[in-house]
């Protein structure tokens, strides 16, 4: 009788709960693969957003929760792409788009927030991916102080891979140590650096948004 108490236990609270984020992982990455077959430039940088940011966040030594919310948000970020121009996304690479266009693409964590204030499952990850919008170097100098810890990673992390794709590692570190202390927090792109050697730094993701 005890060990069946102790077995229920145990599924209840160590196997339902590993379930039930398998199956929220799945869903998310729904979200992933419709966002990468409407820009098909979005292939494989969620995946490596993912990565990055949860290791950031380890190296950070966030707790398991905010470890998560950095998983989930990472995964539905770029959600509100699909209230950007098609074509602006897809006719060209970054390096002709003009201010204008950067500060449209921007305004993907705003539209990506709304959405998933609308579905109550995924409400909670809306304040992460809307605070993440006030790193945006199309907005001018941010107020780094007021954006949480887990959206501070994603935002760094996502400058990086940004600036990586564009001109590669050497240049993306350059511009994270140039930005760090003003619009990043330091210690958040210390620790980016840290994990980046466990990673291929060098792998050369096509170079459109």
């Amino acid at each position: 009788m005890l060990l069946s108490t102790l077995g229920l236990f145990f599924y209840g609270a160590s196997v339902l709960p590993k379930r039930k984020r398998d199956q929220e992982n799945e869903s998310l990455r729904v979200f992933c693969r419709a966002i990468e077959l409407r820009f098909p430039g979005q292939k494989g940088i969620s995946e490596r957003l993912v990565s990055l940011s949860m290791a950031t966040g380890q190296e950070l030594k966030l707790n398991s929760e905010d470890i998560r919310l950095v998983e989930m948000a990472a995964l539905v970020r770029d959600i509100g792409l699909c209230a950007v121009p098609w074509k602006m996304l897809n006719r060209h690479q970054l390096e002709g788009w003009t201010a204008a266009e950067f500060a449209t693409y921007d305004q993907r964590l705003i539209a990506g927030a709304a959405m998933l204030e609308k579905i109550p499952t995924l409400r909670h990850l809306a304040q992460t991916v809307r605070a993440i919008y006030q790193l945006s170097p199309s907005i001018g100098e941010p107020s780094r102080h007021s954006v949480p810890v887990p959206s501070m990673i994603l935002g760094v992390v996502d400058r990086y891979l940004q600036i990586e794709r564009l001109q590669g590692a050497e240049p993306a570190r350059d511009m994270l140590n140039k930005e760090s202390g003003s619009r990043y927090d330091p210690k958040v792109v210390e620790a980016l650096f840290r994990v980046l050697p466990q990673y291929n730094a060098n792998e050369k993701v096509e170079a459109f948004i």
